[in-house]
């Protein structure tokens, strides 16, 4: 009994896992497609996008992955990118 309703938690969990994947997935692809019209005269687009990917893995990584190590990597990871998006902002701004 206590191990099927430990499972039923598990899958339970995992689907949040993958809906909110899922939701941040949806968005960053908007985000992507938004960004190749908004952006298409900027020499530095591909730079911008791989940093727009950085930031998506380190969303999966705090997701998905329930070690602390990994979830101190991801926020750390998820910091710096939000960072350098802010900073590409600016320079890009002026």
């Amino acid at each position: 009994m206590f191990y099927l309703k430990h499972n039923q938690n598990t899958i339970n969990n995992r689907m949040k896992q993958y809906i909110y994947s899922s939701i941040v997935i949806f968005i960053s692809a908007n985000v992507l497609k938004f960004l190749q019209e908004y952006i298409k005269i900027d020499q530095n687009k591909n730079r911008f996008t791989f940093i727009v990917l950085l930031f998506v893995i380190s969303i999966n990584f705090l997701i998905f992955i329930p070690n602390i190590i990994t979830i101190s990597i991801g926020w750390d990871r998820l910091g710096a990118t939000s960072f350098i998006l802010i900073i590409y902002y600016n320079i890009a701004r002026h």
